[in-house]
């Protein structure tokens, strides 16, 4: 097990007391940076040696390791997210998305009643929700849009992948856009039936080139993402200790496997079994290896992906990189 700074990218880790390192080799061993004025929520990189923190204020600020003030920052605002592409952060505020250049901070664009999703493998393009229930390419820099999809439900999830954007509708109905023409590849109900009735169908698992994967309540299944057809599908079984309440199920997808990750509540709903079962689910659905977690009670189960190195499981404020062999904490 090897713990990592939850929030970092790009050679740069936030650390308790509001410090802001980089380092190549991990936390603790680089130069300090500065001291920011608010701690870090998330760090997207804008390139060699340069970053952007969304800051605990909701303000943005820009750094280089060679200097302890900001490149750049904005007054304190309602920030809650941010994403990066061609020389362009993407902030979210509410139900406004927000634009500006990465060199010098200033404001380029911004559209309201949006939501923003995820840039995509078109040429500085950004996928957002407009209103709810429009899908829309737009381009990060200006703005303009390229392309406008009514999908007529309120849109629930939406995502890019690679060439395609993925959206998850109000009725579990599951769809992939082609990025560059905004045209529906496919469309199709997900067909999760377990669960309660409060209970909608999301995407746990998506990655380039692979499955999405989809979960209700203990079920999920796997869908082609060229053509919608249906890969896999079972139903997984809570422990007793649960007392039949399902907690957070993460998946992480490649073109030939797909690895599982489950936390289930224990007796206090407060608190998260820390990791209760890993599984690997190969291409044609069946399980080719399980292993239960240690049960103590940590934080919730937030993250999983796949590397080079092994597993990393995100539970609580910290990573966990798993040897892929043996797949034990």
């Amino acid at each position: 097990m090897r713990p990592e700074s939850e929030i970092a990218a790009g050679g740069f880790h936030a650390e308790s007391g509001n410090r802001l390192r980089f380092s190549v080799s991990g936390p603790g061993a680089g130069e300090l940076v500065a001291v920011t004025a608010a701690p870090a929520r998330q760090i997207v990189s804008l390139g060699p040696g340069r970053a952007c923190l969304l800051l605990a204020d909701g303000s943005l600020a820009a750094y280089a390791p060679t200097r302890a003030r900001p490149l750049w920052n904005t007054h304190a605002r309602s920030f809650e997210r941010i994403a990066t592409t061609a020389g362009v952060v993407l902030a979210q505020e509410q139900e406004r998305v927000a634009a500006f250049d990465a060199e010098d901070g200033r404001e380029l664009w911004s559209a309201s009643s949006a939501r923003l999703c995820d840039p995509t493998a078109e040429p500085a393009a950004v996928t957002l929700v407009i209103g709810g229930r429009d899908v829309a390419l737009a381009d990060a820099r200006t703005g303009a849009r390229r392309w406008t999809l009514p999908v007529y439900q309120n849109v629930r999830e939406c995502r890019a992948d690679g060439d395609l954007v993925v959206f998850l509708d109000a009725r579990d109905a599951l769809g992939a856009i082609d990025a560059a023409t905004g045209r529906v590849r496919w469309q199709r109900e997900v067909g999760l039936s377990t669960g309660t009735a409060q209970e909608s169908a999301n995407l746990v698992g998506l990655a380039a080139g692979s499955p999405l994967v989809t979960r209700r309540g203990p079920e999920i299944a796997a869908f082609d993402r060229l053509s919608g057809r249906e890969l896999w599908r079972f139903q997984w079984a809570a422990p007793s200790s649960s007392e039949g309440r399902f907690g957070t199920l993460l998946a992480a997808p490649t073109p030939t496997e797909t690895w599982i990750a489950a936390a289930w509540p224990g007796r206090d709903e407060t608190r998260y079994v820390q990791l209760h079962e890993v599984l690997r689910v190969d291409a044609g659905g069946s399980i080719t290896f399980r292993v239960q977690g240690p049960a103590g009670v940590d934080g919730a189960l937030r993250a999983l992906r796949v590397v080079p190195e092994g597993l990393v499981v995100t539970r609580g404020s910290w990573d966990e990189v798993w040897e892929m062999t043996r797949v034990s904490p």
